[in-house]
């Protein structure tokens, strides 16, 4: 990817990293969320290591603030940094609202934050999900 992203000379926005996955019908309602903690330690690692290889990385959008509806699956999907519960309306951080806040205060993925959270390396499977097709594993510098 970071070979392609080299023959355009445009600035790049990371946008919406969640893991398909997590959006399928029976994913776990829980505030783990499929590893969106570990989701979002291994997409700021890849955009730290797109910069160093000297890809203009001008920003990282994470989809979504909030669950919300989805006009395909409804309220089922849960890939907010924040877990909704949709009868009190009860807003809960999630381990990945937790990892990314951690990030941003440290300004940076420590190691600490890489042993809590999961980092460097291929993704951890989860149970009872196939492998994302349209998540290509990067490997480990």
């Amino acid at each position: 990817m970071v070979v392609t992203l080299h023959h355009f000379s445009n600035p790049v926005w990371v946008a919406d990293p969640r893991d398909p996955a997590c959006t399928a019908p029976g994913a776990p309602d829980d505030t783990n969320l499929c590893g969106l903690g570990e989701n979002v330690v291994r997409v700021l690692e890849a955009i730290a290591r797109a910069r160093d290889e000297g890809v203009d990385v001008r920003g990282y959008y994470h989809w979504s603030l909030t669950d919300n509806f989805e006009w395909a699956e409804g309220f089922g999907p849960h890939f907010g940094l924040y877990s909704v519960d949709y009868t009190s309306y009860a807003r809960t951080i999630t381990e990945g609202g937790d990892a990314l806040h951690a990030i941003a205060s440290a300004r940076q993925v420590t190691t600490a934050q890489r042993q809590r959270y999961g980092g460097t390396g291929p993704m951890t499977p989860e149970a009872g999900f196939p492998p994302a097709p349209f998540c290509p594993k990067v490997p480990a510098p």
